[in-house]
């Protein structure tokens, strides 16, 4: 016994312009698509920042070229990874440089948001009914 559901459901067009397939005749590829596909493990922005916040001041001034950059990691403490140091520049810059912008920033990113309650008390409402007014 067959029911209403049981029939196969039409097929749907896709949605957007299709994708083309490679013409090796004419050369065409769709430009759409991203054939180099993710970039290669440690190659993201991510990946090489988080390399760099392992090693310490020393070890990145000893890649860098003679220079002011040079210079300035060299200055910096000895023997500590960039990622304490960073942290320790930003707890300075809160004691000596206080913003609230700065202080509500790091304390939303350790702490969480501070929750914001929202009140409709006082606040009238227009309620609709089948698209009129009225």
């Amino acid at each position: 016994m067959a029911t209403a559901n049981s029939k196969a459901a039409p097929k749907k067009k896709p949605r957007g312009k299709p994708f083309k397939k490679n013409d090796p005749v004419t050369g065409e590829k769709d430009e759409r698509i991203n054939r180099a596909g993710t970039p290669p493990r440690g190659a993201s922005l991510k990946e090489i920042l988080d390399y760099y916040d392992q090693l310490t001041a020393d070890e990145i001034a000893d890649m860098l070229p003679a220079g002011d950059l040079k210079r300035a990691y060299q200055l910096m403490p000895k023997g500590i990874a960039m990622k304490h140091l960073k942290a320790i520049r930003i707890n300075a810059a809160i004691m000596f440089e206080p913003s609230p912008g700065l202080i509500r920033e790091i304390h939303d990113r350790t702490d969480g948001k501070v929750e914001q309650p929202v009140s409709l008390k006082d606040t009238p409402i227009l309620v609709f009914k089948n698209g009129n007014d009225g």
